[in-house]
């Protein structure tokens, strides 16, 4: 044996510690990656807020002239009420829906790091056999 090759020993040293910097920086990128997450997170989140609060505004002015003119049509109070109520109702459980799809945890989901970390398990598993 000549004493530039290395032993067994030196060699699984090695791919343990070339392993274990490889498990720091996919920390790393897992980290990055949730932090962006979290940025689009707190956007959509603070975005469906104002939005909600801006549009409940609008939407008692426009619903309380929708009840006026109705009620200048010829309907009851109550009747030209519970129309412009029911028709404002669902809209809000649609858009209610659109922004819970926005915070599905499948959006949130770090897969370019889970992606990576299964690429690197197989080249760890690969490369120890």
């Amino acid at each position: 044996m000549t004493t530039d090759q290395p032993t067994v020993f030196q060699a699984v040293g090695e791919a343990v510690a070339w392993a274990s910097e490889l498990i720091q920086l996919e920390i790393r990128l897992a980290k990055a990656e949730l932090a962006e997450k979290s940025v689009h997170l707190k956007a959509g989140l603070a975005a469906i807020l104002i939005g909600s609060v801006i549009f409940a505004v609008g939407l008692l002015l426009f619903s309380q002239a929708l009840v006026i003119l109705l009620v200048g049509v010829g309907l009851s109070l109550l009747a030209a009420t519970l129309i412009v109520a029911v028709v404002f109702a669902g809209a809000g459980i649609a858009l209610v829906a659109g922004g819970r799809k926005e915070l599905d945890a499948g959006t949130l989901t770090p897969q370019r790091t889970l992606d990576d970390l299964q690429r690197d398990r197989a080249l760890v598993k690969e490369k120890l056999t």
